[in-house]
């Protein structure tokens, strides 16, 4: 998948506050910039949604157990 130049300026635009944490974070993964880091990480991106919607299942309906709960009934006077 080719990672656009415009699609890495706006991801590094947005990180606004976080821009700090990420480029220390590029540079202990051994990345030489924040581009580098930032290109890498939205290449990674649809691999990891296409293993999670493998991963998903939908519940057999035989493993769901509902649990009705008893309604107590109010007492009216405070002896029984």
């Amino acid at each position: 998948m080719l990672i656009e130049e415009k699609q890495v300026e706006d991801f590094i635009k947005n990180l606004k506050g976080r821009i700090n944490y990420e480029a220390k974070k590029a540079t202990k993964l051994g990345f030489s910039s924040l581009d580098q880091y930032v290109r890498d990480k939205l290449s990674k991106k649809p691999e990891k949604t296409e293993i999670k919607s493998k991963c998903m299942r939908a519940p057999k309906a035989s493993n769901i157990v509902v649990k009705k709960s008893k309604m107590k009934k109010n007492k009216t006077c405070g002896c029984c």
